[in-house]
């Protein structure tokens, strides 16, 4: 017996020296799975949903975030824009009314020695038909200069001197007012038996305008009616006369851009030349809108081109594109 207690506490002497602990053994569990990697999103794709930034619970001030959120931009329903202005409204209405009628338009609606408020295919060569009674209403006079008539003679001079029977006053209204094609032979013939026409021409920027074809751009009658009301190659009083003739009424003033005279208010006038052709179906009008404010060009020209359409639709369309100028213009300029 002495010899069993023995055995056992040398054992117990030896362990305690090799400092081994009687603790049980630790419990083996199974390690969680990884998180897998989140998919790689294409940088070019539209997000289908945006963050609703109500929804997003601020982060406490101690927290540091490791990613910074970009919230993307409001959506065009969202971001509040200023009100358009005038010239916005001005292009649907007239875009919508060209499309409801059809054929091909050259307009240009501007102040004088202004920004347009509106152009279309203003640069495009067209037939510009009995608007070119103007330029030649301008020609005429600038003859009359050369030929040696002074300013303060021309009003008598044209009421008492003419060609081919009539007055030059004569056949000056019937070309203008009444547009009459033989008073308008007579008249160009006499510019050119006077001057050098192409010469004069170039001397104004007039050289790609065709007399004879009767063809420019609607910017190119835009310029010349500019010229005419800034008096740029007239003297005042024959600018004075030219315009008389352009106010008076004429036949088929109850549309197109004269249509708009009843409505104008006191101080308000319209200069205007008309121009129409049935083979092929050509409308034109051109005019000066004189206002207390400022003053305005407003040329337009119709064709029937593709879309087809018929010589009724076109007129009546430019009286309604009169009439969406109008509406523009006194917005800003008020009655």
């Amino acid at each position: 017996m002495y010899r069993t207690a023995l055995i056992t506490l040398t054992l117990l002497l030896l362990l305690t020296a090799c400092g081994k602990s009687l603790t049980p053994a630790p419990v083996v569990t199974r390690d969680a799975p990884a998180p897998s990697a989140p998919p790689a999103m294409d940088e070019t794709a539209t997000p289908s949903a945006t963050i609703d930034q109500s929804a997003l619970a601020p982060l406490p001030a101690s927290a540091t975030p490791t990613t910074k959120i970009v919230m993307p931009p409001a959506s065009p329903t969202e971001a509040r824009s200023p009100a358009p202005p005038p010239e916005i409204d001005l292009k649907s209405e007239i875009e919508q009314i060209t499309i409801q009628s059809g054929g091909r338009w050259h307009i240009i609606i501007k102040p004088i020695d202004g920004t347009p408020l509106y152009t279309r295919l203003p640069e495009q060569r067209i037939t510009i038909a009995s608007v070119v009674k103007v330029p030649l209403a301008m020609l005429f006079f600038a003859t009359l200069e050369k030929n040696g008539v002074s300013e303060a003679d021309l009003p008598d001079y044209i009421q008492s001197v003419g060609v081919g029977g009539r007055t030059f006053d004569q056949l000056l209204r019937a070309m203008l007012v009444r547009s009459e094609e033989k008073a308008t032979k007579i008249i160009t013939d006499y510019i050119r038996t006077s001057i050098n026409l192409p010469a004069q021409q170039r001397a104004w920027g007039w050289e790609y305008l065709d007399l004879e074809a009767r063809r420019y751009t609607a910017a190119g009658v835009a310029q010349i009616f500019e010229q005419l009301y800034r008096g740029q190659y007239l003297s005042p009083t024959a600018k004075a006369l030219v315009l008389r003739y352009l106010s008076e009424y004429s036949s088929g003033d109850n549309t197109r851009i004269a249509a708009l005279t009843p409505q104008l208010p006191q101080g308000y006038q319209i200069y205007n030349k008309r121009g129409s052709l049935l083979t092929p179906y050509v409308i034109a009008d051109a005019a000066i809108l004189e206002t207390p404010e400022n003053d305005y060009l407003i040329i337009i020209f119709a064709y029937n081109s593709e879309p087809k359409t018929t010589y009724e639709r076109l007129d009546a369309a430019v009286t309604k594109i009169a009439q969406a100028a109008w509406d523009g213009i006194f917005s800003e300029t008020g009655p």
